[in-house]
């Protein structure tokens, strides 16, 4: 149950997703590719994935502070389903051009092969770029739903989603593991193709953002006792650990055990931590917070639009009008991504625009 003394305003949680909104912008541009290849590893394979776990967690915190595990919302959690579900949809609708081009268009493999991998898409893994978030969002509020209707215990509940994690954590980050257990031309390693085909990726509602999800629902029931000073501490530890787990993909060839770059071991304890400070962070009221909780959805949203824009204008295809180099092309995408958000939120305070409020 939420804490008596817990305030109903989390302005830190606002601040955070602002610059987890950035992060997300940053690590799909590689910014420092054209500068340092370590570099850009630590900021895009490293400090900027922390973002989605992060958003995961604030979700499941924000959802479920109004209600108990024990009594559950039903309506509160309905609703919530919907939104996520719109929103999908909404942002599926925006992105159907780039969709259709990136899948059925370019690949030359055939209209209905391309029609098949767009709906194995929707229903699998996420339309596009970053709307998996919301696919997994989704799955993620109905999976812990699901175990809390049953009465599961925390405990439980935290070992079944860790378990789950863990098929994350070594399908994709460690798969080289299990290309080593189950080599091409095994069964084992037929199964896991068939799998993959279905599944696209063990980076999912599932399997990557559920436990995540309900840490965050779980410090909505329970107040931490850990202070500031002791989170700093911890901080600093776990993005230490965590950046010699990443660099170590770098420094040590372990790029070859990588198939994907989104979970770490040590990325859940850091996020936890971080996510423990913001919430315990109390900020004065402003109008401030909730402008830049706007901004953040927003630049979620639209950034992947102005990115692959700005690619295809600055970037180095040959169509390009003027070949700017990465650094480049990620300020021009997050500024009209930012510019982009500002004149949305303006317009949606318009009655005449009130619609597009569904948008965030």
């Amino acid at each position: 149950m939420n804490s008596p003394a817990q305030s109903s305003c989390y302005n830190g949680f606002d601040i955070a997703k602002f610059i987890m909104a950035i992060f997300v912008v940053t690590l799909h541009a590689q910014p420092f590719s054209d500068f340092s290849f370590n570099l850009n590893y630590a900021v895009t394979h490293g400090v900027t994935r922390m973002a989605v776990p992060y958003f995961f967690m604030a979700s499941g915190f924000l959802l479920f502070r109004k209600m108990s595990f024990i009594r559950l919302d039903k309506m509160r959690i309905r609703k919530y389903l919907v939104h996520i579900f719109r929103l999908y949809v909404l942002w599926t609708i925006i992105y159907l051009p780039v969709i259709l081009y990136t899948n059925i268009y370019k690949p030359h493999n055939g209209m209905l092969h391309g029609v098949v991998i767009v709906i194995r898409n929707m229903l699998m893994n996420g339309s596009y770029l970053q709307l998996w978030f919301l696919h997994a969002l989704l799955m993620s509020a109905i999976a812990l739903a699901v175990l809390l209707y049953f009465r599961l215990s925390s405990r439980r509940i935290f070992l079944i989603l860790l378990s789950f994690h863990m098929i994350a954590i070594v399908g994709l980050h460690y798969y080289g593991l299990v290309d080593y257990f189950f080599p091409a031309g095994s069964d084992g390693y037929s199964v896991l193709q068939w799998l993959k085909w279905i599944f696209v990726t063990p980076r999912n509602g599932l399997c990557f953002g559920a436990v995540y999800f309900f840490i965050g629902a779980y410090l909505s029931q329970k107040a931490s006792d850990l202070s500031l000073p002791r989170l700093k501490r911890y901080i600093v530890v776990f993005f230490m650990l965590f950046m010699i787990e990443v660099m170590g993909g770098s420094f040590c060839g372990w790029t070859q055990l990588n198939y994907s770059h989104d979970v770490y071991i040590m990325l859940l304890p850091l996020t936890y931590c971080v996510f423990l400070y913001t919430k315990a962070v109390r900020l004065p009221d402003s109008p401030v917070w909730g402008y830049l909780r706007k901004q953040s959805m927003f630049i979620f949203y639209i950034h992947a639009w102005w990115l692959g824009l700005a690619r295809a204008a600055f970037g180095g295809s040959k169509p390009a009008f003027v070949h700017l180099g990465s650094l480049e092309v990620y300020l021009i995408a997050l500024g009209l991504s930012v510019l982009t958000s500002h004149i949305l939120i303006v317009l949606s305070r318009k009655e005449k625009f009130s619609y597009l409020k569904y948008l965030s």
